[in-house]
């Protein structure tokens, strides 16, 4: 009797594990839902005036096992209707790049050299 009694608490624990660790199913998500999420996107959209974010890019070239590595700052102003206007300001190599409609122009290029 004494040998059944550890055997049933521990029984017991396990299969309460299992009911409380067990997965739920979950139903798809509705299309309601994702235009509604949509539709809260688009008049934050509208309703922001100017975005500044940091900004951090990494290229690496497998064929020389080398990286570069940019930091910057991402100036965003909304245009009329769908457009609109960013600004990246690279600061480590620092140049600029502005964005109009979809087509990049490079306004700035400050290359710094070092004289050894």
């Amino acid at each position: 009797m004494k040998r059944f009694i550890p055997v049933g608490l521990i029984t017991i624990f396990i299969l309460s594990a299992l009911v409380i660790v067990s997965p739920t199913t979950t139903n798809g998500q509705g299309a309601g839902l994702v235009s509604s999420v949509l539709n809260r996107m688009e008049k934050n959209r509208q309703s922001l005036k100017t975005l500044r974010a940091g900004i951090s890019m990494e290229k690496y070239n497998s064929q020389l096992h080398d990286s570069d590595r940019y930091h910057g700052v991402l100036l965003y102003m909304p245009g009329a209707g769908r457009d609109a206007s960013v600004r990246i300001e690279w600061s480590s190599p620092q140049h600029e790049i502005l964005y109009t409609r979809g087509m990049p122009t490079q306004i700035a290029t400050k290359l710094v050299e070092s004289s050894k």
